[in-house]
C-alpha cells in the first residue's frame, strides 16, 4: 500500500481539526476553571464563615438571655410595686 499526497493532506486535516477541538476544550476548561476561581475569592470575602456564624450566635443568645433576665427582675418590681398599693 502506498501512501499518496491526498492521504498525507487527509491526515494532516484529521489531525488540525483534532488540535483544534483540543484547544477549545482546553480553553473552556481554563475559562471555566478561572471563573470557579472567582467564585471561590467572592465568596470567601463577601460571606461569613460557617464558625463565624455560630460564634455570632453564641453571642446573641448570651445578650438575649441577659436581656430576658432584665424584663424578668423589672417585671418582679411592677408586681411588688402593684401588691402594695392593692394591699
Amino acid at each position: 500500500m502506498t501512501i499518496t499526497l491526498n492521504d498525507v493532506w487527509q491526515a494532516l486535516g484529521v489531525l488540525l481539526a483534532l488540535a483544534g477541538l483540543w484547544w477549545r476544550l482546553q480553553r473552556q476548561i481554563t475559562d471555566n476553571a478561572r471563573a470557579l476561581d472567582a467564585y471561590r475569592l467572592e465568596v470567601a470575602e463577601k460571606y461569613a464563615s460557617v464558625a463565624h456564624l455560630r460564634e455570632v450566635e453564641a453571642r446573641l443568645v448570651i445578650s438575649i438571655d441577659r436581656l430576658t433576665e432584665r424584663i424578668d427582675r423589672l417585671l418582679s418590681r411592677f408586681d411588688k410595686i402593684s401588691a402594695r398599693r392593692h394591699a
